[in-house]
């Protein structure tokens, strides 16, 4: 599930990307991207550390989008992400009261923004991490055998 979430956080990333695009001729001074999975945050944060492949490359692309367009992502708590209404099989009027169709009020103000955890690294985020082997080749030489040595005066054998 944790792996959808950084699907997820590459089709923000990509949004982000092509609004700062469209509204080019404003002057956006920054660009967040709440996200309500602590691992896939940490695991987009920390961008460098060896993850197995699917990981690995989902966070390269988001890196890299990121990085270039100045795209910063953060923690939104499941109680105020608005976006999980619906998965959540509210009610039409529950959404509705609950800003859903417009934006929560806490987003425009960042006083009222949510507190930042300590992102760690938990045994759900371990569990892509790709160690490292280092690997020693150590091949005895070998002593030329008779056949060898004909064949190296005789090339054209």
């Amino acid at each position: 599930m944790t792996r959808l979430e950084l699907v997820s956080g590459h089709m923000a990333a990509n949004m982000a990307k092509n609004l700062k695009g469209a509204l080019c001729c404003w002057c956006i001074m920054s660009t967040t991207i709440w996200m309500d999975s602590l691992v896939a945050l940490h695991w987009i944060t920390n961008p460098t550390k060896p993850r197995k492949v699917f990981v690995a490359n989902q966070v390269k692309k988001i890196a890299a989008v990121t990085s270039d367009f100045n795209i910063i992502s953060k923690y939104c708590p499941t109680n105020m992400n608005l976006v999980d209404l619906r998965s959540r099989e509210s009610s039409m009027v529950t959404m509705e009261k609950g800003n859903w169709f417009t934006m929560p009020d806490w987003v425009l103000d960042e006083r009222q923004w949510p507190q930042q955890p300590e992102l760690k690294c938990t045994k759900v985020a371990d569990e892509e991490f790709e160690p490292t082997a280092e690997t020693n080749f150590h091949t005895e030489e070998r002593k030329q055998g008779e056949w060898n040595a004909l064949l190296e005066k005789n090339a054209y054998w």
